[in-house]
Order: structure tokens, then sequence, then C-alpha cells
């Protein structure tokens, strides 16, 4: 019993210093290439980032969730924000797959994202990405 109440706490321990560590620098490249892309509004770097058919979702209405494919949406995130910035809230990773609580402030607007990306290859790519407008 001990140990299964050691191995428990070790995996909320685990957890716990996702929220407040920073990711590793891997999954931190393609936040990187999306916070550049919308800074320089490059579409280069945006679909480094993205994975062409991953979904963006937001809620459009009280009733209404859009969502699309990022190829259709990345080319209308191409206006330059030169003051762009984003930072992980929190984030969730295994080998393969990962969770990001992600803060970005681009035109104006304070966005809270929830993207999750998936490691391919050996760079990890953002395949959904849901959004909503935060209070300034």
């Amino acid at each position: 019993m001990r140990i299964s109440h050691f191995v428990f706490l070790l995996f909320v321990l685990t957890i716990a210093s996702c929220e407040n560590a920073p990711p590793p620098a891997a999954l931190q490249k393609p936040l990187d290439l999306y916070v550049s892309g919308l800074r320089e509004g490059r579409l280069e770097l945006l679909r480094q980032a993205f994975l062409p058919n991953g979904r963006f979702c937001w809620k459009a209405a009280a009733d209404s969730v859009i969502c699309e494919p990022f190829s259709t949406v990345l080319p209308t995130w191409t206006t330059p924000d030169p003051l762009c910035e984003g930072h992980v809230l929190s984030w969730e990773a295994t080998e393969e797959m990962a969770r990001v609580t992600f803060e970005l402030e681009y035109d104006g607007l304070r966005f809270k994202d929830h993207l999750l990306l998936y490691k391919p290859g050996t760079d990890w790519v953002i395949v959904s990405k849901s959004t909503e407008v935060m209070a300034r």
C-alpha cells in the first residue's frame, strides 16, 4: 500500500512541476515559430509550427463553435504585429504527444490557447488549437 501512495505522489509532483517549469526546448520550438510568425507576419514560420490539416476552433457565438483546417486559417494570420508576445501557462507531455495552455497577446487582444501537439518525427507540431479571447 505504501508503494502505491508513493507512486501516486510522484505522479502528482511530476504533473505539478510541469505547471511551473518551462517546457523542453524541442517543445518550445513550434511555440516560438508561432509567435515569430505572427510578430513578423511570415506564413512560412506559421506553416512550420502547425500541421496543415490540423484544426483551429473558436466559439463564434453563444451556441456556435467553428473549426477550420490550419491550411485555411494560417494565411489570414499574416498581418505583422511587432508587439506580439506569448508564454506558456502550463504544459504536459509524453514522448509523442503534448498539451500546452498558452497565453498570446496579438493584434491588441489577449488570447488563451489550448494547444495539442504531436511529434511525428523529430520535431513537435501543433495539430489542434482552441482559443478564447480574454479580458485585458
